[in-house]
């Protein structure tokens, strides 16, 4: 055998091992999720919460989508429906994912040496032993990047998430409590206790960005710019703080104020895509549309499945006069995300100006069932209203 196909068999065995070590890492979180929480965990193999093209197999509690093409495979995720479990339980269910691999490699390395398995089981078991390790650290070693979810939620690696909650430990009760609030989704309860009581005696980094996040998240613009400017006078922001920023006073219709943080932000980080495509949003409502344009096709171009800036680029188009081009871009965004009532908004403004006012007005309704809050909605139904009786 020629040293090209060894080499060849051996990379193919690492990549092989490499997908085992993705199913057994997940397995690992799900095992304690079970045992600690009560409600259903899902299991994402090959994605980070992609069911599409997806085999779904459903065993009691315990819910598992694996993507069909092994070749696509990238990554895994454990998701709990109940997340309301206390820190100590959550840093078991993070460290149970990287050491369940690493234990069952030494016990099948083991196990082939004391029991003088086959040769080529003895390198099989050293192999999925070695990448178990690297996975071991590549795991727990914190790192600043990371991965985003199908539903655009940004995660961490394990070693980043178990450090946050150690930190959240050495915290007062009440701290913890509100951060068990934000991560339950329950903002407005959060951002309350974040704001009348934490935020007073505690001054840290991380929970201004929670209190904000918690603020943003309930559309409370006002409390959030109020603690975003302060925890700008007391700390350095990073690009994801200046794109906060961006938006809190992009939504307080202060654009001026608005296009600096973004610029900043960008500056930080050029490829932010959430940066591009909001600072985007901001120059459509200052009427700039060929150049939010170029920011939204920035925004594609780093992420083709982002659904925001196609919506965005689409009412670009229609404000310019390209009708069609704008439908066709705001309709490859509903594909993406079918319920984005600002974009059921300007598929609205289409029909609007291709003077379809029924299916307009059928649109915004639409948009307003969605959400209440979506910008200008009521002054659309108006319009739309007065013109189908003129």
């Amino acid at each position: 055998m020629n040293l090209l196909v060894i080499f060849i068999l051996f990379f193919f065995l690492i990549a092989i091992t490499a997908k085992i070590i993705t199913i057994t890492h997940e397995i690992g979180h799900a095992i304690p999720g079970l045992i600690f929480s009560k409600g259903i965990v899902t299991v994402y193999i090959g994605s980070y919460g992609e069911e599409n093209e997806s085999l779904k197999l459903i065993i009691g509690r315990l819910h598992f989508w694996i993507r069909y093409n092994v070749f696509k495979w990238k990554g895994g995720l454990c998701k709990l429906t109940d997340v309301d479990i206390s820190l100590n339980k959550q840093l078991i269910f993070i460290l149970m994912g990287p050491i369940l691999p690493f234990f069952l490699g030494l016990a099948i390395s083991f196990s082939s040496i004391y029991l003088d398995w086959h040769g080529g089981i003895k390198l099989a078991s050293s192999i999925f032993l070695g990448v178990a390790i690297f996975g071991l650290y590549a795991s727990l070693v914190p790192s600043k990047n990371s991965v985003e979810t199908v539903d655009g939620e940004l995660l961490q690696n394990d070693g980043s998430a178990f450090r946050k909650i150690l930190r959240l430990k050495r915290l007062p009760l009440a701290v913890q409590n509100a951060v068990m609030l934000f991560y339950t989704k329950k903002y407005a309860e959060a951002g309350a206790i974040f704001s009348s009581i934490i935020l007073r005696d505690f001054r840290e980094p991380e929970l201004f960005k929670f209190a904000i996040s918690s603020h943003i998240m309930v559309k409370n613009f006002t409390e959030a710019k109020i603690i975003s400017d302060e925890f700008q006078s007391l700390f350095q922001f990073d690009a994801d703080d200046f794109s906060n920023a961006g938006l809190i006073y992009s939504s307080l219709e202060l654009y001026e104020m608005a296009i600096d943080f973004y610029k900043r932000s960008l500056e930080s980080e050029p490829n932010h895509k959430y940066t591009l495509n909001n600072f985007g949003y901001v120059l459509n409502n200052i009427k700039e549309y060929h150049s939010a344009i170029l920011l939204f096709n920035r925004a594609i171009k780093i992420d083709p499945l982002f659904a925001y800036p196609y919506n965005n680029r689409g009412l670009s188009k229609i404000l310019l006069g390209d009708y069609e081009a704008g439908v066709t871009d705001i309709n490859y965004s509903l594909s993406l995300e079918g319920l984005n009532a600002y974009a059921i908004r300007n598929k609205g403004i289409y029909y609007m100006r291709s003077k379809n006012y029924l299916e307009a007005l059928n649109l915004f309704e639409k948009a307003k069932d969605i959400d209440e809050t979506t910008p200008h909605v009521d002054s659309y139904i108006a319009m739309a209203k007065l013109e189908m009786l003129s």
